[in-house]
């Protein structure tokens, strides 16, 4: 109920629920639940709609789903430069790899049915891009159960889930310096169609955010001193439409680059930050180190 009262698509969850249920041969008050949450939920929205928009079925944004954008927006979702899976969230890769036994488990099952109606519902939605975001925002809700499968890896297949891992963070590490509108913003500047944001690599967010990050950073070093001024000042400008007239697209957006705003030296993030980073590292290393002595004492003598 509060997944469909959160966003409409999470309606998909009640069905899937139902069926592991029903093939766990569970009693037909407990797998006919999940629907009957998932009613509750619907009609809840309804009734929000309603009151809002004077029209129960107005969700906000246009409901237009057609059968011809099925084949384009499956290809866009997965493996588009502008919006596939495969290339802002690589790591799902490693699901391909698991053992042929393990998809025979009904929890796995679950998992992978749930994924995949969310993957259908948006391949049936003309909107499926999602808009001004990063990467397939749409297919969020479906991705923590769906990498958490990769627990179930073979051992001699793990290094796959670290290479994917890292080329995951390379690709949106740009997004830790800057908004990923100063890409969007940018490319509206330079009239680039959605169509070729999408589909041409070239002015996709995959390589042209590379770009937008530079260009923020080299803002915000030039305005540095500007810093203040904009903290205190947040929230009581209007929303600017394009990137010179706004400052919240030419600063680096992370929390160390505010600290002058009151009265804190940048130096001090990167005590900080070198602490976490020790404190971070000593806790990998300890579980790494905890997961072989289990190993070994699990092992057969």
């Amino acid at each position: 109920m509060l997944a469909v009262t959160a966003k409409p698509t999470g309606i998909v969850l009640g069905p899937c629920l139902s069926g592991y249920l029903l093939c766990r041969g569970s009693t037909a008050r407990k797998w006919l639940a999940p629907l009957g949450g998932s009613a509750a939920g619907l009609l809840i929205y309804l009734v929000y709609n309603w009151s809002r928009f004077g029209n129960p079925l107005d969700f906000g944004q246009r409901g237009d789903f057609a059968l011809n954008v099925v084949f384009s927006a499956m290809a866009g979702l997965l493996i588009s430069p502008g919006s596939g899976l495969l290339w802002y969230c690589p790591v799902a890769i490693a699901v391909a790899w698991l053992p042929a036994a393990t998809f025979r488990r009904i929890d796995v099952s679950l998992i992978v049915a749930v994924a995949l109606a969310y993957f259908a519902e948006h391949s049936l939605w003309i909107f499926w891009v999602g808009g001004w975001s990063w990467g397939p925002r749409l297919l969020l809700p479906a991705l923590p159960d769906l990498i958490a499968l990769t627990a179930l890896l073979e051992k001699r297949m793990q290094w796959l889930l670290v290479v994917l891992a890292v080329a995951g963070f390379v690709v949106n590490a740009p997004t830790l310096m800057c908004l990923y509108e100063r890409y969007d913003q940018e490319a509206a500047a330079a009239r680039i169609s959605t169509r070729a944001q999408t589909w041409d690599p070239r002015h996709a967010p995959l390589v042209r955010i590379w770009g937008a990050a530079w260009h923020e950073t080299r803002d915000a070093y030039r305005e540095a001193d500007q810093v203040g001024a904009f903290v205190h000042q947040a929230g009581s400008a209007p929303l600017a439409r394009t990137v010179e007239n706004s400052r919240a697209l030419r600063i680096v957006n992370l929390w160390w680059w505010m600290l002058p705003a009151i009265g804190v030296p940048r130096i001090a993030d990167v005590a900080v930050s070198i602490t976490l980073l020790i404190a971070g590292v000593w806790l990998i290393v300890r579980a790494l180190a905890r997961a072989r002595d289990e190993d070994v004492f699990s092992s057969p003598a």
